[in-house]
């Protein structure tokens, strides 16, 4: 399972620059005998916002929030999402990406605009009427955050839509439900996320993290060591264990894990240390028990070594170590999984016999990482599923290395020169295609098209592409072609094809971040 870590994105006020939509669409009308100072605050006000916000607000948005102004963005794609439309921002030779959400306004405009008409005009005259104690409002709504009181985070938070509940489903209740579905799947992968929402998304009823708990994502880990073993558990928030893992300790291992008690003076503690919530909120706690005869103490622990006694941060780092070892399978266990993943493999499903098992070793523990080495014999030479292809009948013997991270296979190679994950040749090049369709925008267009170069000459589509992927992922491209399938096609956009496609040729070992943007094996 991926970590996804939810973080509140609190209010925030900033100049609008680059391009921006007339607001007009959205205003709601006055009545022509109201106030007319009330139509001037609300133009005012409208001058001052930009919706949709621009390529370089979104760029300037993730620089403040990764704390790096000179980080170098390249816009790679834009997409949508059930609440609206993202940007999707690479990091220059690097494999991070941000995505940044630009329906702000449009969305909660369409909303406010779809409530009776005397409550739009309440809502925004209460707006704008409290806009001159925003800064005493965010001032508490930050202290209240920094602190992790989520109880008073929720009622600053929605103290203003008393009056307004269906506004407030709206705004808030739909859309986390709309959010649910895609974080879910970002928790079935195996990497980590970080998601940042507005902070009245995470608090009271009905939040994200509220509606992750109903689908039992409320885990409480548990670790018990006593003298020949150690118990790691997992409870859904009904008290109910998902996850069992057992491991038995030598003397050895149990004495070193007492040990790490005895040196730091762990009795010397005090019951609780929470200094770091004043700076870092939502890491969640540990309680540390030590019982030994009729002594029993505990301490109870913020998620945050930077603020601990370094005696602490050593006796949870061995604790935290003693989690990742009984986690991690008994040999027997792993060789199962290997050996199941071999013989279903293309290779060795072709022709194979006699695996037999080399040896295991622990790269990474603390990664529940785990590298097996096995030999096999294959009828023919070659590698993969050789069906319908001339091969050379000679017994070949080969060695296999098999990497499992958390019982699942992460890599195999065989003889140090075929990935056989991917069925290609390491060093080799592959050609890949790829096929655009009518009316859409591929990614390397809408990247060049908000790049903000300009050009003597405007760049061949190959050039783009070329750069495209040297800029965005470090991956040298070569061989690109545009060609012709002389062809009629339809014209219906997202479903029908353009009348070309495009080829090109990467090293095997780089194109999965193409695979993953829609490109093919030729």
């Amino acid at each position: 399972m991926t970590g996804l870590c939810l973080f509140a994105c609190m209010p925030a006020l900033a100049a609008a620059d680059g391009t921006t939509t007339d607001l007009s669409t959205f205003m709601i009308p006055l009545d022509p005998v109201g106030d007319p100072a009330h139509s001037a605050t609300v133009q005012a006000a409208a001058s001052g916002d930009s919706y949709p916000i621009t390529v370089k607000q979104a760029k300037d948005a993730v620089r403040a929030f990764t704390g790096n102004p000179d980080m170098d963005l390249v816009l790679s794609g834009t997409g949508t999402m059930p609440v609206g439309s993202y940007y999707l921002f690479g990091v220059t030779n690097a494999s991070s990406y941000y995505y940044v959400n630009q329906n702000s306004g449009v969305v909660e405009f369409a909303l406010l605009a779809e409530m009776p008409l005397p409550l739009q005009k309440r809502f925004l005259m209460m707006t704008l009427e409290e806009s001159d104690q925003i800064d005493a409002q965010v001032g508490e709504l930050v202290e209240a955050w920094r602190h992790g009181d989520l109880k008073r985070l929720a009622e600053l938070l929605s103290d203003e839509f008393g009056e307004f509940p269906d506004l407030y489903r709206r705004l808030t209740v739909d859309r986390n439900r709309a959010w649910i579905g895609p974080l879910v799947e970002l928790l079935d992968d195996r990497d980590d996320y970080l998601v940042v929402v507005g902070a009245l998304h995470l608090v009271g009823e009905d939040s994200v993290i509220d509606l992750l708990e109903q689908r039992g994502f409320d885990a409480v880990q548990q670790l018990i060591v006593t003298s020949d073993k150690a118990l790691f558990t997992v409870m859904s928030r009904d008290g109910n264990i998902t996850e069992t893992y057992e491991k038995n300790l030598t003397k050895e291992q149990f004495t070193a894990i007492v040990n790490v008690f005895a040196d730091n003076n762990f009795s010397s503690y005090g019951d609780r240390y929470d200094e770091g919530q004043n700076h870092i909120t939502d890491v969640g706690w540990a309680d540390i028990s030590f019982i030994e005869g009729t002594r029993n103490k505990t301490v109870t622990t913020y998620n945050v070594n930077d603020y601990l006694p370094g005696g602490l941060i050593r006796i949870r780092e061995k604790l935290q170590e003693t989690a990742a070892y009984t986690r991690t399978p008994e040999e027997t266990q792993l060789r199962q999984i290997a050996e199941t993943w071999i013989t279903r493999a293309p290779t060795y499903a072709y022709d194979g016999y006699g695996l037999t098992f080399v040896n295991a070793t622990l790269p990474d523990p603390s990664a529940l990482h785990t590298r097996l080495t096995y030999r096999f014999t294959s009828w023919n030479a070659g590698y993969g599923n050789r069906s319908g292809t001339m091969t050379a009948s000679a017994i070949t013997e080969h060695t296999i290395r098999v990497t499992i991270i958390d019982r699942d296979v992460d890599s195999a190679v065989i003889d140090d020169r075929w990935d056989e994950m991917g069925q290609f040749l390491i060093g080799s090049t592959v050609s890949l295609t790829y096929q655009p369709m009518q009316c859409e925008q591929t990614v390397w267009d809408t990247w060049e098209a908000n790049s903000g170069r300009v050009y003597i000459r405007a760049p061949t589509e190959e050039e783009i592409i070329r750069h495209y992927y040297s800029a965005v992922y470090g991956i040298e491209v070569t061989n690109v072609t545009r060609i012709d399938s002389g062809l009629m096609t339809c014209q219906a956009c997202s479903v029908c094809p353009q009348s070309y496609h495009v080829g090109l040729t990467v090293n095997a070992s780089r194109m999965q971040a193409l695979v993953d943007e829609g490109w093919k094996r030729s």
